[in-house]
């Protein structure tokens, strides 16, 4: 099974996913048998794709999540030359 994480922004966005990577890890063991025949039960895979920088890299190392960044530029709400580039 694979299970997405995904935010971005600040680091507020990170840390609540530390109980829930907990809570899918401590309950997937007694649910791999309810799992839909397309899914490996024998493989739970998490990752965190979003704006990854060096803290939010050690955050999900230390809960042995893999990270995938993705960079992408802040959405400014008033004109600016910034938003193009």
């Amino acid at each position: 099974m694979r299970i997405v994480l995904t935010g971005g922004g600040t680091g507020g966005h990170v840390t609540p996913f530390e109980p829930i990577v907990e809570a899918i890890r401590q309950a997937y063991p007694t649910e791999q048998a309810q799992l839909p025949g397309r899914v490996d039960p024998a493989e739970l895979t998490i990752q965190f794709l979003g704006v990854a920088d060096e803290t939010t890299r050690e955050f999900f190392a230390r809960l042995d999540v893999g990270v995938v960044n993705i960079p992408s530029g802040r959405v400014r709400r008033y004109a600016s030359s910034a938003t193009i580039f």
